[in-house]
């Protein structure tokens, strides 16, 4: 008799060292984890409903208690009833802007979906991906034909879990779960039929199917002693600069070259004081590529995204828009819609049969990915309410600024995104502390989904270039002053230091040369007045003392 909650005697699933390898780097970032230096490790489930049942909070839990000194971050994005196919116009907003470590990806469908989904965590992030089989939910299934060779393309079920999804596997260099082959030599070792791990027969898991999948999930993570770990920090997909051992805090700047389309930092304690982020001399926020749309609100069932994914045909703006549907049709799959955005405005109207693009150029969305129709279809007709209305919002991928943070504990080594969605380089970061020190930041990571991440320091001190302000006498009374021979650098002035100044600059006419000196007489400054120069270096500000 089988007794739910433990299961029953079996030979437990053992990936190969080949498998293991695809996932050598989130591997790695759990295994290395020690207290002293914690690595946060971002793991994403995405699929359908099953994805969603009960024994992923199982796998994250089991995780915390194999990787305790890990900092686990640990979320499920899956859309019940959405097979791959439709699951790949939704990872761009998902999965991206999140830059996970894994992905663990199971959802049906031909295969191909899983492919697409696999090549946009490739093209566009460094997360290892763990591609799930299904499980056995037939009996006829258990005998069922696995030598590629010899499977047609029509024997369906077979085909995509023998020739499709290990194809995908190795295109992508993903990882394949044999959950498949474990869930038969489960059922086979203790003469169970299908439905023995099954709610009511069916495909959903019931309590021992749910410890049997966990299980299978776990066996691709869990810590082998006899494994050798890579640098998970200093590798093809990832770079890292330590701060103190490559890279230098100079008078509050922080400088380096880059090589990649994702930057971010890892703080050891709070930020002292707030920090401007710089990108190839400009802010984050003036590079249109670092913006993009969130996953469009539920339809009135089963809480399907009204759009599966909306593109765009020019810069955005951040703000939220609207689609209002209206003038369906009597079976509620056709019907006419507006958008607007909440600082565009009316963008334009159309109909779900047609591609639409709106009037700004910022809204594009493609007939397909309207799931309204698919919603009222699958809901036994059930009309769009009155009213309805489906939104979503521009996103910042970046930040302008390293937020402030308080609390060494609940700081310390987490990892803060700065900018994802570049091009893949090189490029140029240039941090600048307002308190002229700079601090609270122990390294640089740089993600390449090409493979091709590096990071070095730029090695730019304003000292010493001279750039260091002294007050003279000088005809003009008390001043100001600074070498005559730093070009390109200018003078800026606050009523106030530290994280809360608002720095200006002075008015060329009202700086004076003297003896091999600029001056700056300092009568007509309000007491008190603090100064400051700055110098461009490849259009980054670079404050001197």
């Amino acid at each position: 008799m089988q007794v739910h909650g433990a299961l029953m005697p079996h030979d437990p699933l053992v990936p190969s060292r080949g498998e293991l390898a695809s996932l050598a780097r989130v591997r790695a970032l759990l295994t290395t984890s020690t207290a002293a230096r914690p690595n946060p490790v971002h793991i994403v489930f995405y699929g359908q409903s099953i994805s969603l049942q009960s024994w992923w909070t199982s796998v994250a839990v089991e995780l915390q208690r194999l990787y305790p000194s890990a900092r686990l971050r640990v979320e499920n994005r899956s859309i019940s009833g959405f097979q791959d196919w439709a699951l790949c116009r939704t990872a761009l907003a998902d999965l991206v802007p999140m830059q996970p470590d894994l992905v663990i990806f199971h959802a049906y469908g031909s295969g191909e979906g899983a492919g697409l989904v696999a090549g946009i965590l490739r093209a566009a992030t460094s997360a290892d991906i763990l591609i799930q089989t299904d499980h056995v939910n037939g009996s006829s299934q258990a005998d069922e034909e696995t030598d590629p060779s010899r499977i047609a393309p029509t024997d369906f079920i077979p085909y995509r879990n023998y020739v499709t999804l290990p194809t995908v596997a190795k295109l992508h260099g993903a990882c394949l779960a044999r959950v498949r082959d474990a869930w038969k030599d489960y059922l086979k070792r203790n003469g169970l039929e299908a439905g023995a791990l099954l709610v009511d027969g069916n495909v959903h898991l019931n309590g021992d199917g749910l410890l049997l999948m966990s299980e299978c999930v776990l066996a691709y993570l869990r810590p082998d002693p006899s494994e050798t770990s890579p640098d998970p920090w200093h590798c093809a997909r990832m770079q890292t600069a330590e701060v103190g051992a490559g890279l230098s805090w100079r008078h509050g700047v922080l400088d380096c070259r880059f090589s990649g389309s994702a930057v971010a930092v890892r703080l050891s304690g709070p930020v002292p004081a707030s920090i401007e982020v710089w990108i190839d001399g400009r802010r984050p926020s003036s590079f249109p590529e670092l913006h993009g749309f969130s996953r469009v609100s539920p339809t009135h069932f089963a809480g399907w995204p009204a759009l599966s994914r909306v593109g765009s045909a020019a810069d955005l703006l951040e703000e939220e828009w609207t689609l209002t549907p209206r003038d369906f049709s009597a079976d509620g799959q056709e019907f006419s819609f507006s958008v607007r955005g909440s600082r565009t405005g009316p963008d334009g109207e159309g109909s779900s049969t047609r591609r639409f693009v709106s009037a700004s150029g910022r809204v594009v969305i493609e007939p397909s990915d309207h799931w309204l129709g698919r919603a009222v279809f699958w809901s036994g007709n059930l009309p769009v309410p009155d009213g309805y209305e489906a939104h979503w919002q521009v996103e910042r991928h970046f930040l302008d600024s390293v937020p402030d943070t308080s609390g060494p504990s609940g700081s310390k080594g987490v990892m803060v995104q700065l900018a994802q969605g570049l091009t893949a380089g090189p490029h140029r970061l240039v941090l600048v502390a307002n308190d002229g020190i700079g601090g609270g930041i122990s390294a640089v990571h740089i993600a390449s989904p090409e493979g091709t991440a590096s990071v070095e320091d730029a090695g730019v001190d304003p000292s010493a270039a001279g750039a260091t302000l002294r007050v003279l006498r000088t005809p003009q009374d008390l001043s100001l002053a600074w070498s005559a021979d730093l070009d390109g650098w200018r003078l800026e002035t606050s009523t106030l230091s530290g994280p809360g100044a608002t720095w200006g600059p002075v008015a060329a006419a009202e700086i004076h040369e003297w003896a091999g000196w600029r001056t700056l007489p300092l009568g007509p400054f309000a007491s008190p007045s603090f100064f400051r120069l700055v110098a461009e270096v490849d259009g980054a500000a670079l404050p001197g003392q």
